[in-house]
């Protein structure tokens, strides 16, 4: 704190200018604007110290009041404990985060049975070109072996002068008929296995319906069951809400009325000068006793601080001291003056 002595002095050292006049001494002197901010604040800053400490003196006669000595008059209000909200969700919200919790499960099992349907598919056609590049295969190879034999044969007769022979030109037709119906029974073999080839990737449309269908009933049941699970855990959740609100119900209500009690007794003519305040917890409860006093303590310091000017009520309530005097009050008084 500032000493409004030291103040004064700084002001008489800044006495300039005296004039001499008509017998009689006349004094002008300038203060500079700083030199009277200055003064100015250590005015308000004694004032806010003093103000302070009245109003911690009236905290703590309070407080004092409650250990050993009369009973203040407060007026209180029934408290009200503060509930939970009991969540709730209507059948199709409760339907609705089902399917939300599903939705990966069934994404990722149709897409498993597309997905398995397609590489089925892939593999027969990829057979289908397997079948019918090795019956190629075959016949070219098969040709070219009949080739090599009527060489021969044709080779054989020209040996023997036989080129033009009926023997020989019927042999080299037989081998062309060889040649012929074998190609056939390979053309007719690779067909009938291009039909089963193309029986199976007929098939596997109306086994991906079945597929589908059958994980539509799977997901039917999941589903139901994840509905009945979130069911019964709201319909838990409700339980335990209501079981906790109903507790606090009952314990409001008891606070209530030991707050009422301590209240009269309070104000009643037959308080004990000298009841100590552990007793007080143990007749009435420490939370209606805290009550009291804290209401004491906001009564008084309300009253106090409004025959103050917000600004000198706003610089009492920046005290430290003050502050932690006022507890939880502190915000509550601190915007009423703002």
């Amino acid at each position: 704190m500032i000493d409004i002595n030291v103040a004064k002095k700084v002001v008489q050292h800044k006495l300039q200018n005296y004039i001499l006049s008509g017998g009689d001494y006349m004094y002008t002197y300038n203060i500079s604007e700083d030199t009277t901010k200055n003064v100015k604040n250590m005015h308000n800053q004694a004032r806010a110290s003093d103000n302070a400490n009245q109003l911690l003196n009236a905290i703590n006669d309070i407080n004092n009041r409650f250990t050993l000595s009369g009973a203040p008059s407060v007026s209180t209000q029934p408290v009200n404990f503060d509930r939970k909200q009991a969540p709730d969700k209507s059948p199709e919200e409760i339907a609705r985060q089902a399917e939300t919790g599903l939705a990966h499960y069934r994404n990722q099992n149709i897409n498993a049975i597309h997905e398995d349907s397609q590489n089925r598919r892939d593999d027969l056609i990829a057979n289908q070109e397997t079948v019918t590049q090795s019956t190629r295969e075959a016949q070219d190879n098969f040709a070219r072996q009949v080739e090599q034999a009527k060489q021969n044969a044709s080779n054989q007769a020209l040996s023997r002068g036989l080129a033009r022979s009926s023997i020989v030109v019927n042999q080299l037709a037989a081998f062309d008929r060889s040649q012929l119906d074998h190609f056939a029974e390979l053309d007719k073999k690779l067909t009938g296995q291009i039909d089963a080839i193309n029986f199976e990737i007929n098939g596997l449309s109306s086994e991906l319906n079945r597929a589908l269908n059958n994980f539509d009933i799977a997901y039917s049941v999941k589903l139901q069951e994840k509905i009945n699970t979130l069911s019964q855990d709201l319909a838990n959740r409700q339980a335990e809400v209501l079981e906790y609100n109903n507790q606090i119900a009952l314990r409001e209500a008891q606070f209530n009325v030991d707050l009422e009690r301590l209240q009269n007794d309070l104000n009643s003519s037959n308080w004990r000068q000298a009841t100590d305040i552990v007793e007080l917890y143990a007749r009435y409860g420490q939370n209606a006793v805290n009550r009291v006093i804290s209401d004491s303590v906001m009564n008084a310091s309300q009253t106090f601080l409004r025959g103050l000017t917000n600004e000198e009520a706003r610089a009492v309530l920046q005290d430290e001291n003050v502050r932690a005097a006022l507890g939880n009050n502190h915000a509550a008084l601190l915007a009423q003056f703002e």
